[in-house]
């Protein structure tokens, strides 16, 4: 799951202000302004700095992506778990690290990065080390669209949406898109980034997680999982868990049920045979 990108000032990179341990080899007035998600993505993102710029540095590393909403978060946690793998905890910092805002002294594990800011920029996976493994995660889309309407700042879908549902919208210059039809064609966009990656690396380098699957099959979902990372699983990881998180899609009203049904539902299906075609292929 993404990380609320509230306008709240996350600090994480260390004691003190993040601008403190700037890294002087990049250009310092790119960051000057840089304190939460909403100014990283007015800036950074927005210019050319390649925002895996670093990901040499991280052998045999593991980055988790998917649509925001789908469970990310929780993944990079379960993962984050394993003593073999360093997680940073922290989405916003993993984005500093990444771009090369920030310095990090490397610990001599594999490290788990949630990557799900990357947006537009998703094809950054494709360059990555032929170490690195991606583990994608897809959901259900009622559940997705219901949190990015209701437990999701507007900007963040807004931008969302300009990045990778919009080209979903052959009505894009219609001002009238809803926030609704936004989160749906942002949810096409995902889904389109995974098959297009799928395509280049194929499923020796990604695995697909279905978080529905997860919640209701644990055990079976995560040591998939972890032997696919080549990491040694435990049962005790899957105890963060919470099969609550399931009862969104229900939260939903019959009107948004119903776009959701036709803007959505075709894409949904054919990724979840996608999924059982990569089990198959792995």
């Amino acid at each position: 799951m993404a990380p609320k990108q509230g306008s709240r000032r996350l600090n994480n990179a260390g004691k003190g202000s993040i601008h403190s341990h700037i890294n002087p080899e990049i250009d310092s007035e790119l960051f000057r302004y840089v304190f939460d998600w909403k100014s990283f993505l007015q800036t950074v993102r927005g210019k050319d700095v390649p925002l895996l710029k670093n990901h040499q540095q991280f052998q045999q590393a593991i980055y988790v992506y998917g649509c925001p909403r789908s469970g990310t978060t929780i993944t990079s946690r379960l993962i984050g778990q394993s003593e073999e793998i360093a997680d940073l905890k922290n989405e916003f910092t993993t984005a500093l690290i990444l771009c090369g805002a920030i310095k990090h002294e490397l610990v001599k594990r594999r490290y788990c990065l949630q990557t799900t800011y990357l947006h537009e920029r998703y094809q950054e996976l494709t360059q990555l080390n032929e170490d690195a493994k991606i583990v994608w995660l897809i959901r259900n889309p009622y559940s997705v669209i219901w949190s990015m309407l209701y437990h999701w700042p507007k900007y963040a879908l807004n931008d969302l949406y300009d990045c990778c549902g919009k080209a979903q919208n052959s009505n894009h210059y219609d001002r009238d898109t809803s926030q609704l039809e936004k989160a749906c064609f942002s949810y096409l966009g995902k889904n389109i980034q995974l098959q297009e990656c799928l395509r280049k690396l194929g499923s020796k380098r990604v695995f697909i997680l279905d978080y529905d699957q997860l919640i209701l099959q644990k055990e079976l979902s995560l040591s998939d999982l972890f032997r696919f990372l080549g990491v040694p699983y435990r049962q005790q990881y899957g105890q963060i868990l919470n099969n609550t998180s399931l009862e969104k899609q229900f939260h939903l009203t019959s009107r948004e049920r119903a776009t959701i049904n036709v803007l959505c539902l075709e894409s949904y299906v054919r990724i979840l045979k996608r999924h059982e075609m990569h089990d198959k292929a792995a």
